[in-house]
């Protein structure tokens, strides 16, 4: 909230405890800067894994999405998932006394338990039927299981658009993904044998750290630079390494290694599916010793995808509503990479959506 302050916009924070007891933080930038008006479509913001609400603000009023949106006439609502520094909290488990209860959770549970509280809250608030979904890397993916497991959720949305999308995980560039893969299979005994269920938290040492090291002229900034593409993917030419100071500040964000084991199957499975607990903990969940595939046909909201991802097949498999065929644009061969929402062409990334293009109706 401090960052939108900063710039002159107005920002309000909403506070919601899900049906499971989490207590989750929104911000919302409800105008930009030029002031109130009526009927402003409401825009979801939902940030990928490890970060936070601030991803969408970090690269400033020229370049970051919610201000451009909030500029071009809509509500920009950013919320923050479970486990996030904004959303740490729970009415029951503190998070590092109750560790094992409080991080007992995956990306599955975050698409059918939280993100429809989530979104039934932004629609009960602004009084819309149908409102806008952009999703940012794990933000897309929560969105494909909502609407499989939640058909009825499908209906909510005017348009979707899927930035770095993920489902299926065989091509996932990403060097800290690819060896968690390889360890995936003991990995999950030794992190619960030695206590660790949250995954990267979010550490004001790390803040300080980005301030003295990954500053413009410091020696180390390449570190800092490399350390950000072991988790995300390498591509110098859209890291903009001035922000480097300011993202270490704000990223990670914190998640539970659930999450991160999750994604992990995915990539060794070459399958978009549940959480795989073992042969006889499958049996008990899902009655069967694998867990099952989620069901993307039954996905028919409106999506746009940006193609950073190679998603081929999402496809075939999303069919969307009667007549419409899933969309794909890419506005620079460059921006092909996950972490783009601290990257130099925002702007144009904002405009080829055309979501802000005032002819364009859904």
């Amino acid at each position: 909230p401090e960052i939108i302050k900063k710039y002159g916009y107005p920002v309000e924070v909403h506070t919601i405890t899900t049906k499971k007891n989490y207590i989750l933080e929104f911000h919302r930038i409800p105008h930009g800067v030029s002031g109130p008006s009526k009927d402003r479509p409401a825009v979801f913001l939902q940030h990928g894994i490890l970060s936070s609400s601030a991803d969408w603000l970090l690269a400033g009023t020229e370049k970051g999405f919610a201000y451009i949106l909030a500029d071009a006439g809509y509500d920009v609502w950013m919320p923050n998932v479970r486990g996030t520094r904004y959303s740490r909290k729970h009415v029951d488990w503190d998070p590092d006394k109750n560790a094992k209860q409080f991080w007992d959770f995956s990306w599955h549970e975050i698409a059918t338990e939280d993100l429809p509280d989530l979104v039934d809250y932004v629609i009960e608030q602004t009084k819309q039927e149908k409102i806008f979904y952009i999703g940012h890397s794990q933000g897309t993916c929560v969105f494909y299981v909502m609407c499989a497991e939640k058909p009825e959720y499908n209906a909510k949305f005017r348009a979707m658009f899927s930035l770095a999308p993920i489902a299926y995980m065989k091509w996932m560039t990403s060097p800290l993904m690819r060896i968690i893969a390889i360890a995936e299979g003991g990995m999950e005994f030794i992190l619960s044998l030695i206590g660790m269920y949250e995954f990267l938290p979010q550490n004001s040492f790390l803040g300080k750290l980005g301030e003295w090291f990954c500053s413009d002229g410091s020696i180390f900034q390449m570190l800092c630079t490399n350390s950000l593409f072991a988790v995300c993917g390498f591509n110098p030419a859209q890291m903009n390494a001035t922000l480097l100071p300011v993202i270490m500040g704000h990223t990670p964000a914190g998640s539970s290694t659930r999450q991160f084991l999750h994604f992990a199957q995915e990539v060794n499975s070459g399958k978009f599916r549940k959480y795989d607990y073992g042969a006889f903990k499958n049996m008990r969940e899902y009655g069967s010793l694998s867990p099952p595939k989620y069901k993307l046909s039954k996905v028919t909201a409106p999506i746009n995808e940006s193609g950073l991802l190679e998603e081929k097949n999402l496809d075939q498999e999303i069919p969307g509503p009667p007549g419409w065929r899933l969309r794909r644009w890419v506005c620079s061969p460059s921006l092909r990479k996950e972490n783009l929402l601290q990257k130099i062409q925002v702007r144009s990334l904002a405009q080829s959506t055309k979501l802000i293009d005032d002819n364009t109706s859904w």
